[in-house]
């Protein structure tokens, strides 16, 4: 269950986020995604009588899969901007991907250790506000047919962690949520009026943190993603 405070301040965000424009005149769009997940190496701190800290611990690339919804403003929507509004948005994101960390040899505060693999799973959904860059401008392409875009938001993780036996009982699952952030920039391509197809790097980053039967771990996520998609535009 995700924490209460963590809970309310990503709900005032996503309250804030998608109740701040009229969506009279809006540009709605929806799309998918697909992409290959490289997470960092991270410092894992395993607390216990004799707390234990294992550098450099590395995870397994993997597939990243999501979806998103939202929808760019309308020309009028902010007084005095005119139409430069209309390069302005907001949208939902739900992803996932498996950052497994792999059984390893590493050093560690006491020596060089071995680390037991472990199963992460982590699903993501993230507020983002964006702006784009409007390029190659037409009659029926009025935003631009060429769109370079950045997105930032907060991002609810839910984290999903699988012991071999090195914390915890092998099999012992634990789950840790919160907020951490998330950034993409990228660039569209509209192929139609309605619709496009896209490629990002998207940074995801977060420090989940287990309650394991032989005592607390925790360590950070940082995860750079390459993603394509395709997206379709309705509503202009």
């Amino acid at each position: 269950m995700i924490r209460s405070r963590d809970a309310i301040a990503a709900g005032l965000v996503i309250a804030a986020v998608l109740g701040a424009a009229s969506p009279a005149r809006a540009e709605w769009f929806a799309g998918l995604y697909l992409g290959w997940a490289n997470t960092s190496k991270t410092e894992l701190t395993f607390t216990t009588r004799s707390p234990r800290t294992f550098e450099d611990v590395e995870f397994d690339s993997s597939v990243v899969w999501g979806a998103r919804a939202g929808y760019w403003f309308g020309p009028q929507t902010f007084e005095g901007l005119g139409d430069i509004g209309r390069n302005f948005g907001v949208d939902l994101d739900l992803s996932y991907f498996n950052p497994r960390i792999p059984s390893q040899f590493v050093d560690t505060n006491i020596g060089r250790g071995r680390l037991g693999f472990m199963e992460v799973d982590v699903v993501t959904v993230t507020p983002s506000l964006l702006l784009r860059y409007p390029l190659m401008v037409e009659k029926d392409f009025p935003a631009g047919r060429l769109q370079p875009y950045v997105a930032l938001g907060p991002t609810i993780y839910i984290a999903s962690t699988t012991d071999s036996g090195t914390f915890g009982g092998r099999g012992d699952e634990k789950t840790d949520s919160g907020l951490g952030v998330a950034f993409r920039p990228g660039i569209a391509w509209h192929v139609t009026e309605s619709v496009a197809v896209f490629a990002e790097y998207r940074l995801v980053h977060f420090s989940p943190d287990y309650d394991f039967r032989r005592g607390p771990v925790d360590f950070s996520i940082t995860s750079h993603h390459l993603n394509v998609g395709a997206s379709f535009t309705f509503g202009r």
